[in-house]
């Protein structure tokens, strides 16, 4: 457990030959990461669960209800794969940071499943176990989750970091019935057919593995993906799918996060290299962007009329803007913050209703992304950004 909500970076720094200190704090938008704990399924508590073709193994995967779970509704669900043992990680499910640091643990079930070893006695904490095993055992836990934990089918997201990022093509695309299962994918450092993985039967010679990584990424079939990279340089991966022939076959959002720069001191006590998969947990425009793309798919799914986006840049200031109806009483809007300064701020919020007259509203705890409720009568909403003592221009979202 780390109690702290906020990570302070402390740089060193040379300046004119004298030694000076400058203290960077990072905050996190969670007490912490939660510890599998032992028994049942509850809101707000991980837990480990076997599926029945496995009890006497120790085959196993968690499962997280999020904190405001009401067994009267039906939930979207956050699949997630892990990475790869390495120096800063074990690869167990146990090490799964990505699912919970994007939902801050509300409003998505998130489950971690295993890879499956080869003998199916085990997790495999390396690439996949046995491929066909671990994709068996990702249908029949989908299954599982609408069928005891209320999950909606058309509302199941595949996510994954590093080798789970591979593994949201590679498992998540291996055949077309596990292709059906997905409403939209969410993956971060590294993509399948990106690099030839030397050693490894699947992942070379790079030609051939292009080859079969372009069959999978076909099963993508328009819907949407959120792919994320750590660095300063563009996303590289419109140009590998682009090599593949298969940029066509999915509706790609390509976003990077220079972790080095939001995190100058690596390793902290949070995560000890810039190839993590904790960074959406803290308050950083980058993960404003990641909960932003996620809700606005999650309520198409649902059917819900979205009002017309806005997406804002002027000044070297942007934000993301949706007002969705949420029937009864009203409607709820938000605003996602995408900012190149963290002094930048919402600063000023108001609606409109058909007689033109402003009501100032008021703003959610994170300051990136706000969230309130709006009168059933509002037509128009407009906002402004504020950072470094100036004011942007005003930005509007009316109803298509």
């Amino acid at each position: 457990m780390k109690p702290l909500r906020t990570l302070c970076l402390l740089l060193t720094i040379f300046v004119s030959g004298s030694l000076s200190h400058a203290l960077e704090a990072q905050t996190l938008l969670i007490d912490s990461w939660p510890e599998t704990v032992p028994g049942a399924p509850a809101p707000g508590r991980k837990v480990a669960e076997t599926l029945p073709a496995y009890r006497g193994t120790e085959v196993h995967h968690l499962l997280y209800l999020p904190e405001n779970y009401d067994p009267s509704r039906r939930y979207p669900v956050l699949v997630e794969l892990t990475g790869n043992r390495w120096a800063y990680g074990n690869g167990t499910v146990e090490e799964a940071h990505l699912g919970y640091s994007i939902t801050l643990g509300r409003d998505f079930i998130w489950v971690v499943p295993p890879y499956v070893n080869r003998a199916g006695t085990a997790n495999e904490t390396t690439w996949w176990g046995d491929a066909d095993r671990t994709v068996a055992y990702l249908k029949e836990l989908v299954a599982h989750l609408v069928g005891n934990w209320q999950a909606d089918p058309r509302r199941i997201f595949l996510c994954g970091f590093s080798r789970g990022a591979i593994g949201c093509s590679y498992i998540g695309l291996h055949d077309d019935e596990i292709a059906r299962l997905w409403c939209g994918f969410l993956s971060h450092d590294h993509f399948d057919g990106q690099r030839e993985w030397k050693g490894q039967d699947w992942g070379s010679p790079l030609t051939k593995y292009r080859q079969e990584a372009a069959e999978r990424l076909k099963r993508v079939d328009g819907r949407d993906w959120y792919v994320s990279s750590n660095g300063r340089a563009r996303s590289p991966y419109p140009e590998v799918l682009g090599t593949m022939g298969v940029a066509g076959f999915g509706n790609y959002f390509f976003a990077t996060v220079d972790i080095r720069k939001r995190f100058p001191t690596i390793p902290n006590d949070w995560f000890g290299s810039a190839h993590n998969d904790c960074w959406p947990a803290f308050d950083l425009p980058e993960s404003a962007r990641i909960r932003y793309w996620l809700r606005r798919v999650d309520n198409r799914l649902q059917g819900v009329k979205v009002w017309k986006r806005d997406y804002v840049e002027a000044e070297a200031v942007a934000g993301f803007g949706m007002i969705v109806d949420s029937g009864t009483p009203g409607q709820q809007a938000c605003i996602y913050a995408d900012l190149p300064t963290d002094s930048c701020r919402v600063v000023e919020l108001v609606y409109r209703e058909d007689d033109g007259a402003p009501v100032r509203l008021s703003s959610a705890t994170n300051p990136r992304e706000f969230r309130f409720g709006l009168p059933a009568g509002s037509r128009r909403l407009t906002f402004r950004f504020g950072w470094d003592g100036r004011r942007s221009p005003e930005y509007t979202l009316s109803r298509e």
